[in-house]
Parts: C-alpha cells; structure tokens; sequence
C-alpha cells in the first residue's frame, strides 16, 4: 500500500485533501454499516436494554474522548517523539485508565454484587477502554508517519469485521451482548492492525531536544478537556435518566444515535483531515485563516443538506426505521437535528483551537461549562422540568456556545475580518434555496428513495448556482 503523500511535508495542502479522500471513502462504507446495525439495534433490543446498552456507548465515547489519542495527543501537535517521551506519555495513560477503572467499579457497586447483564456489560466496558488506552499509540505513530491511506483502510476492514461478527453473534448469544461483543472486536482487530503497520512503517525517531513537560503539560490538558467536555456533554443524558428510568432514556439515546450520525461520521474525517496539518502551519509560523475558511465552508456545503433533508423527512424516516418507537422519538429527533448541527460546527471549531496549543485554556473552558451543566440539571431535576422545554433550553445553550468560540477563536486568529465573511453570503443563499426545495418536496407525497434523489440534485444545483468553484473542488474531493 502506498500513500501518496508520507513523504510530503505534513503541512503542505495536498495532505489535507488526500487524508480527507482516504477519510472520506473510509466513512461511506462505515456509515452504510452502521445504519443497518442501527436499524437492527433498534428493532431488536427493547427499550429497557436499549437504556443498559446506551450506559455501555457512554463508557465506550468517555473512553474513546479521553484516551484517542489521549495523553499522545502532543505527538500529533508537535510532531516530535523519541523513546522517553513515549514511556512517560504511556505511563500517564495507563494511569487514567486505571483510576477510570476505579471510578467505574466504585460507581457501579451494586451491579457488580448482582453479576447480572449490567455486571457483564460493565466488564465489557472496561475491556474496551482499556484497549482503546493502549492500542492509541499505535494509531498516533501513524498518524505522526503521515500513513493516513492505511489508518482508512484499517478502520474499513475493522468495521465490516465488527459487522460480520455482530449478525454471528446475534445467532449465538443475546442481542445486548452481541452488540457489546462486536464493538470490542472492531477496535481490537483496529488497534492489532495499527500496531503491525507501525512496526513497518515508523522507525526509531529519536529527537534529543524533546521538552517532555511541554508534553505531558499538553497532553494533560487536552485529556482533561476531552474528559470534561464529553461529562459536560452528556448532563441531559444523566437528567433523563433520573427523571424518566431506563425505558425513556433508553428511547431517548436511540434518538440521540440517529440524530448525531452524520456528527459521529463526518466531523472525524474533518477533525482528523485538519487537525495535524494545521498544527504543522501554527508551527511553520503559516497564515491559517484561508485554510480555515476554506475547510469550514466545505464542511457547512456538504452537511448542511443532509441535515436539512433529515428533518424535512424525519416522519417517513423514523416510521420506515422504528415503527413501532417511531412516536416516541420523533419529537426528541427533531430537536436533537438543531442541537447536532450547532455542535458539529462547534467541534470544527474548537478542533481549530486545539491546533493553536490552546488545551489549557479550553480546559478552564470546559469546568466552567460542566459546572453550568449540572447546577442547571440539579435545578432541572427538582422543578421536574418536562421534555419539550429541556430540549429548547439546549437549542439555545448550543449557539450560546457557538457564539463564544467564535469570539475566542477571532481573538486567536482574525477570522471576523469583512473580506473573509463575504464568503458565507453564498452559504446562506445556498441554506436558503436548500429550505426552499425541502419544503417543496414535502408537499408531495413521494417514495423516501425518489424524495432523496431530487433533493441531491436540488443540492448540486444549488451549489452550482451560488458557489461553482466549491462544487468543482468537492467534486474533485478537495477541501482546501
């Protein structure tokens, strides 16, 4: 397997747009998978394991925030390591993990007496966070080669493999456990991958002039950022639970799962296209705003429609997916739609703040955050606050959020400048005739399949007529 781009300078824009193609290939196939096993998930597990399962994605996305790429974050950032560093870098992580460990034993105590199903997806749980602490690693040292082809092929093969071990499962043991399994599969398949493929293609760096305090400092701060942001993230969860038992917060995180697929499958790609070669222009002391820009408005171009379409067509959606949870959901769906696509655009953005080296600031960020989060779920939680509102709270409290990263992301690089902002007329325009043919198309009352394939070509039109040189770069998968 060649990569057409290990030996060009990670900085340079043809990384960018060759990691975004191999990310993006990589994502299609990854979402087709995902919505089936979505689609299984929810018809087959009732709501009350749908509550058990979704305690086991929380672990799993606590896990994944803390520990990918973890305390090797400052690798990436910096874009030096040697054998020392490594060592005190993984020291760290395993250290978390084990304190996680604890805290997850301590707060679980009285599922661990019982030793019934929660018992054993507790311990699948820890499992997998203990492979995704050591086998990140491996992925970073890829990541640091510039081995972003293989990294793609690797996590394609990892999900097809979790998804042929699923519908095996499914005929061997019950579907929780089968769910559970086939997730711990995919990354220990990943991360064994990843560990060969470094063993290949990474030799033995060996910078002498290594601060490893800088690191560790780094490091430190942007797990407790990744930590902080995802309990800060995760209040309504905790709220729904309280007040409603494991049923209701069961079919709530299944809304949750379908509203935030599209986040879950292409923030990544952005996130892991930008994050490395932006941090290589902070460090070459390179003008970052116009690839700011452009990235940004690429990623607004491609996920505006979609989220656009999803609400528009959420009813024949959700009845086609879960009818028999479909009027449990809809309202929750529709809510979570607005508040993911603020979010995605927060992340964009806060992944740009990364870059600059800015982990500890975010962190302090990030307590006053989860402070606000939960003194407003203790207040929540005594007035018994219902759904409906809860939700508009959140809608509001998102573009709050969106709203401060941007002034503290033009107080870092001035990216509010006239000349710039020019730019995102044409986005609003293209917003504008998006809503437009969305509207239309719900008059009618078409087949899903003929529904889907006019609004794609309302969308390339629309793109055509307000912004033809984002269309062509697109077309070319080009997102600088």
């Amino acid at each position: 397997m060649k990569n057409r781009t290990s030996n060009v300078p990670i900085h340079h824009s043809s990384v960018l747009n060759n990691t975004f193609r191999y990310q993006l290939g990589s994502a299609i196939i990854i979402s087709i998978l995902q919505l089936i096993t979505l689609y299984f998930l929810g018809r087959k597990v009732s709501a009350l394991q749908l509550g058990i399962f979704g305690t086991y994605q929380m672990i799993f996305r606590f896990s994944f925030a803390i520990f990918e790429p973890g305390m090797y974050s400052s690798i990436i950032q910096k874009l030096e390591f040697n054998s020392r560093l490594v060592e005190t870098l993984t020291k760290y992580q395993l250290l978390i993990f084990v304190a996680l460990s604890v805290f997850l034993i301590g707060l679980f105590y009285p599922y661990w007496i019982k030793m019934d199903v929660e018992t054993l997806v507790l311990i699948l749980a820890i499992i997998l966070s203990g492979t995704i602490a050591k086998g990140s690693l491996y992925h970073v040292k890829l990541i640091y080669a510039n081995r972003q082809f293989e990294v793609a092929i690797l996590i394609t093969i990892a999900h097809i493999i979790e998804f042929i071990s699923l519908f095996i499962l499914l005929n061997l043991t019950t579907e929780i456990y089968s769910f559970a399994i086939s997730l711990l599969i995919r990354f220990l398949f990943f991360y064994s991958g990843t560990f060969l493929l470094s063993r290949k293609y990474v030799s033995n760096v060996n910078h002498e002039e290594i601060n490893i305090k800088v690191h560790t400092s780094y490091s430190a701060h942007y797990c407790l950022n990744q930590g902080l942001s995802y309990v800060q993230g995760i209040y309504d969860n905790v709220l729904i639970a309280l007040l409603f038992g494991q049923s209701i917060f069961g079919i709530y995180i299944l809304a949750c799962e379908m509203s935030y697929f599209v986040f879950s499958k292409v923030n990544p790609i952005f996130n892991k296209a930008f994050f490395p070669v932006l941090s290589s222009k902070v460090i070459h002391k390179e003008k970052t705003s116009d690839a700011i820009h452009s990235v940004l408005l690429s990623f607004l171009f491609i996920t505006t429609p979609i989220y656009i379409f999803l609400f528009s067509q959420s009813e024949s959606i959700l009845f086609w997916l879960f009818p028999d949870k479909y009027q449990q959901m809809i309202i929750i769906y529709k809510y979570f739609l607005i508040i993911a696509f603020i979010k995605s655009i927060t992340n964009i953005l806060f992944t740009v703040i990364l870059s600059y080296g800015k982990s500890k600031e975010i962190f302090y960020w990030n307590i006053s955050v989860a402070i606000f989060n939960y003194s407003a779920l203790v207040i929540f939680y005594f007035v018994k606050i219902t759904l409906e509102p809860f939700m508009i709270f959140m809608i509001l409290y998102a573009l709050l959020v969106l709203a401060f990263t941007i002034y503290k992301l033009n107080e870092e690089e001035k990216i509010l400048e006239l000349a710039d902002l020019v730019q995102y007329i044409r986005y609003v325009l293209y917003s504008g005739l998006l809503f437009l043919s969305a509207y239309i198309l719900k008059q009618y009352k078409l087949s899903l399949i003929y529904v889907i394939l006019i609004f794609f070509g309302f969308t390339v039109i629309s793109v055509f007529v307000v912004y033809k040189e984002k269309l062509i770069n697109l077309l070319k998968f080009k997102i600088a």
